[in-house]
């Protein structure tokens, strides 16, 4: 069965990628600190704006 990981919050998504949470509506993740990722599938209940190089 395929697991799906759901965000409702931004303290939900810091905490599965290891990252303390200072304001509850906005938050800088650092993905270094985060464990190794897998396939889930993931439904964020937030707005999220992803920056890469």
């Amino acid at each position: 069965m395929e697991r799906v990981i759901n965000f409702n919050t931004v303290q939900d998504y810091n905490d599965f990628n290891n990252n303390e949470t200072l304001y509850p509506l906005v938050t800088i993740t650092d993905l270094s600190k985060a464990d190794p990722r897998h396939a889930y599938k993931m439904i964020f209940n937030v707005y999220c704006i992803i920056l890469k190089e």
